[in-house]
């Protein structure tokens, strides 16, 4: 009886003192998740597509991503006046931090803050706009009917952190 006791003791402290060293490493592993989002804090990025022509008015995708937090919406992007037509929510997340981190190493040696590219043998069409802010990257991309590879990698990058079921961002595949 009394090896049983002493058995049951020492199961109980080994089982204990192991709880312990997993809960000091989660801790460990939140304060660490929590530094990596604080530096990210002032991290933005814009997505939109606004149609033009026949396409004006149309409900078009939007994405946008603040430090890690992402909302996916379908606007009205485009119009005549003011828009008339309800913000469409599609879903909204968080960013990966290597997701974040290939982005900004896409940018870091950028040498434009503004690229505006345009294809004028289409008339109608649309145009692309994205953004990204972060410390001393300030990127915008304007893509009239046109493609960029920069710009192409980064909606790669976007398009990993959406669940499978959900439409995709995308620009015109035209080379650069």
């Amino acid at each position: 009886m009394r090896n049983i006791l002493l058995t049951i003791v020492v199961l109980l402290f080994f089982c204990g003192f192991k709880q312990m060293k997993f809960e000091r490493k989660t801790i460990g592993q939140t304060q660490l998740n929590k530094n990596n989002l604080e530096k990210y804090d002032s991290f933005e990025l814009y997505y939109s597509y606004a149609g033009l022509g026949s396409g004006m008015g149309s409900m078009q995708p939007t994405f946008k991503v603040k430090g890690d937090s992402f909302v996916y919406t379908k606007e009205q992007n485009s119009y005549y006046g003011k828009p008339d037509k309800k913000t469409e929510y599609l879903c909204e997340g968080t960013l990966r931090i290597s997701s974040i981190d290939s982005i900004l190493n896409i940018l870091k040696d950028f040498k434009d803050t503004v690229v505006y590219k345009t294809n004028v043998d289409i008339r109608s069409g649309g145009i692309h706009n994205i953004y990204v802010k972060y410390k001393k990257i300030n990127v915008t991309f304007r893509l009239h009917n046109a493609s960029d590879s920069t710009a192409q990698k980064m909606v790669d990058i976007l398009n990993s952190n959406f669940p499978a079921d959900k439409q995709r961002l995308w620009l015109f595949d035209f080379p650069d």
